[in-house]
């Protein structure tokens, strides 16, 4: 059986109400559906990430959980998410 490594994350430190910089920036929230494209196009860069086999991403009670693959797309991925967390946006020129 296959192995799937598991990022969660708190929903709330996506929104407005529980992250004061998506407040200052007026962002009301992140939704599972903008994540997975954005961990698609900087982790894995898969050609669709709707029928993908590398990752995925539910929402479960408060937080987004995603599952990968390769352990290594989820070390990243890990990273990547707590920089929007506290940047907002993605950068382009990083390397996760």
């Amino acid at each position: 059986m296959e192995r799937k490594h598991f990022v969660s994350v708190s929903i709330l430190d996506y929104t407005k109400e529980g992250n004061e910089l998506f407040r200052n920036k007026h962002v009301p929230k992140l939704s599972i559906g903008t994540l997975k494209l954005w961990i698609n196009r900087f982790i894995i860069r898969d050609v669709s990430h709707k029928a993908s086999e590398w990752f995925g991403g539910n929402t479960e009670n408060d937080n987004y959980v995603f599952w990968f693959k390769l352990e290594k797309d989820a070390i990243r991925a890990e990273k990547f998410l707590q920089d929007i967390k506290e940047n907002l946006i993605p950068s382009h020129s990083k390397l996760y």
